[in-house]
């Protein structure tokens, strides 16, 4: 869901409320990395594993967006997408982590920590890493929205 929900988010689509869907897509799939629980019909053997395949299912949105780069570089466009799904690997695994450790007070942790969590790994994708990749941030599509597009103009778009 995250990669097509993510797809019609940006152009050409620009169905910007779906952005919103999006990463909650993934912070649900955190929510049920429980010990012993079935990701994609195979006994998931730890939390990492079940984060791997969440990752996974990012990759058709990454190979999406990110087409022009096989015309740049085709020996670069699978290891790049294989560095973008990471990075989702990255956000799933954290939030689950982050939502475990909040035990009963999950809801709180998933509406409150889990977009914290999100944004600090896109943050770290968009800034830090390899000196920065700030393409296709879940906040980007927000500038449709007048409400958003000025709450960005304080948080910025980590924060949105």
């Amino acid at each position: 869901m995250f990669s097509v929900l993510s797809a019609l988010a940006f152009p050409p689509f620009g169905v910007w409320w779906l952005g919103l869907l999006a990463p909650a897509c993934l912070l649900l799939a955190s929510d049920r990395l429980a010990p012993g629980a079935l990701v994609g019909g195979v006994q998931r053997s730890g939390l990492a594993a079940g984060a791997a395949w969440a990752a996974v299912g990012t990759l058709p949105f990454w190979a999406f967006e990110q087409r022009w780069i096989a015309g740049v570089s085709a020996a670069g466009f699978v290891p790049m997408l294989l560095i973008l799904a990471a990075y989702m690997w990255l956000a799933v695994w954290a939030c689950a982590r982050v939502l475990r450790w909040c035990g009963s007070r999950r809801a709180v942790g998933l509406v409150v920590l889990g977009p914290i969590v999100w944004g600090g790994v896109e943050f770290f994708r968009g800034r830090v890493a390899f000196d920065g990749y700030p393409w296709y941030l879940a906040g980007i599509p927000m500038i449709e929205s007048t409400f958003l597009a000025s709450a960005g103009a304080v948080v910025g778009v980590y924060g949105v």
